[in-house]
């Protein structure tokens, strides 16, 4: 019996001294389980924050790749800043030689002579308008100023009368004087209005948030500027685009380009004045040095 009792509280020993091993071993494991609860936390907020910082680098790489390719056709960017790029398998084959750039002496120019100006005016391709600088006499030379203009057309239909003599209009010229119609009208507005919700829908797939911004402000502002974009359409006075302005803006860049700018207000001013009097005179057909005489003098332009 003695040897079954000791033996007993032998194994009860054991039994406790294992228990208490396994109770320790089980607050490791909840430890170990609490901090790799905690770690995996902290690297899904890690990753969060990093998803972030992705998505804003993506956005600014796309922002920068579009300014990398702009270029005159698809931005306001002048021509003379386009890269100039070779076509392929274009090979340039010839040599360098020790010539200057621009034009080489004794090559022939292709510059109208002033003969074959005067065989243009005598075969009728060009219309001629004499202007005079000076009190007219029977000396003066002559110097001739080749130029364009665009000017409203009227396009006169002659309808003539049939064989015993009735006349037959056709729909579209029943009244005395063509213009569109309102129906005519209604329907470019409606299909101005088709294109802006269909840049719309387009607009939902544009990946990055910045060229999305960008869209869907250039689809406000052409929804908001409706009756400007389509004033054409009513007054045949405006033009539907913007090249003359634009035009008118290029002499201002080119000066800039030539000088880097003013080194004063007072000359940007200036320079402004002069140019808006002469371009108000070549619109006008006004004689440009006649009416800055005027001014000199004191007397006031009419515009």
């Amino acid at each position: 019996m003695g040897r079954s009792s000791n033996y007993s509280n032998q194994m009860y020993q054991q039994l406790q001294e294992i228990m208490g091993r396994l109770d320790s071993v089980e607050q490791d494991l909840k430890k170990e389980k609490r901090e790799h609860k905690e770690d995996v936390e902290r690297l899904e907020k890690l990753i969060v924050e990093k998803d972030k910082k992705i998505e804003v680098l993506t956005e600014d790489n796309e922002r920068l790749k579009r300014i990398l390719n702009n270029n005159s056709s698809n931005s306001s960017l002048p021509p003379s800043t386009d890269k100039k790029t070779a076509s392929v398998n274009t090979y340039n084959t010839r040599t360098k030689s020790e010539k200057k750039a621009g034009g080489q002496i004794g090559h022939h120019g292709t510059t109208l002579t002033k003969k074959e100006v005067q065989q243009k005016l005598s075969s009728g391709k060009f219309q001629h308008r004499i202007e005079t600088i000076g009190v007219e006499s029977d000396t003066y030379i002559t110097k001739y100023v080749l130029d364009l203009e665009i000017v409203p057309t009227i396009r006169e239909i002659r309808i003539y009368a049939t064989e015993d003599g009735s006349i037959l209009l056709p729909k579209e010229y029943q009244r005395k004087s063509i213009y569109f119609m309102k129906e005519e009208i209604k329907t470019y507005e409606e299909r101005y209005q088709e294109l802006i919700q269909k840049g719309r829908e387009e607009n939902k797939d544009t990946k990055g948030r910045i060229a999305k911004e960008e869209e869907t402000k250039l689809l406000n502002r052409l929804e908001k500027y409706q009756e400007n974009h389509l004033l054409f359409l009513r007054d045949f006075s405006v033009p539907f685009e913007n090249n003359l302005s634009e035009r008118d803006l290029r002499k201002c860049k080119n000066r800039q380009k030539m000088s880097g700018g003013f080194r004063k207000q007072s000359g940007n001013e200036m320079y402004c004045s002069i140019m808006s009097i002469i371009e108000t005179c070549k619109r006008k057909q006004m004689d440009v040095i006649e009416n800055i005489q005027k001014i000199l003098e004191g007397a006031p332009a009419i515009f």
